[in-house]
C-alpha cells in the first residue's frame, strides 16, 4: 500500500518541476524583452544625438544660404533686417530640433520604463514559479503522508 502515496509524491515532484520550468521560461522571455527595450533605448540616445548634430548643420547651411541670397541682392549682411530674418529662421530651426529630439527622448524614457517593467515581470514569474512548486510539493507530501495512514510518524513513535 506504500506504492500509491509514493507515486503520488513523485507526480507532485514532476508537477513542481513543471511549474519551475514554466516560470523559468517566462522569466527568460521577459528578460529578452527587457534587453530589447534597453537596446531600443540605446539606439534612441544615439539617434537623438545624430538628429541634433544634423539639424544644427542644416540650420547653419540654411542661414548661410539666406546671407548669400541677401548679399547677392545687395542687402547689407549687417543690417537689422538681415539680423531679424536670420534670428527668426534660427529660432524656428532650434524649436524644430528641440521638438524632434524631445520626441526621441520621450521614446527612450518609454523604452527604459519598458525594460524595468519586463525585468520586474521576470522576477515575479520566478517567484510565482517557486511558490507554485512549493505549494505542489506541500500538497503532494500531505496527500502522500495521509495515504500512508497511521503507520507513518514523523517523530519516530509507533503507529497505532
Amino acid at each position: 500500500m506504500m506504492a500509491a502515496p509514493l507515486i503520488s509524491l513523485a507526480a507532485t515532484g514532476l508537477s513542481a518541476a513543471g511549474s519551475m520550468a514554466g516560470a523559468e521560461g517566462q522569466a527568460k522571455a521577459d528578460e529578452f524583452q527587457a534587453q530589447q527595450a534597453i537596446n531600443a533605448a540605446e539606439y534612441g540616445r544615439v539617434k537623438a544625438a545624430e538628429t541634433g548634430t544634423i539639424m544644427t548643420q542644416n540650420m547653419q547651411t540654411m542661414l548661410g544660404h539666406i546671407q548669400a541670397v541677401r548679399a547677392s541682392g545687395g542687402a547689407d549682411p549687417r543690417s537689422p533686417t538681415t539680423a531679424a530674418i536670420l534670428g527668426r529662421q534660427e529660432q524656428l530651426a532650434t524649436n524644430e530640433k528641440g521638438i524632434r529630439i524631445g520626441d526621441i527622448q520621450n521614446q527612450v524614457r518609454s523604452d527604459v520604463q519598458g525594460s524595468q517593467m519586463y525585468t520586474s515581470m521576470a522576477k515575479d514569474a520566478l517567484t510565482a514559479g517557486m511558490l507554485g512548486a512549493a505549494g505542489s510539493l506541500a500538497s503532494g507530501a500531505a496527500g502522500a503522508f495521509k495515504g500512508m495512514g497511521s503507520n507513518f510518524n514523523f517523530f519516530g513513535g509507533g503507529g497505532g
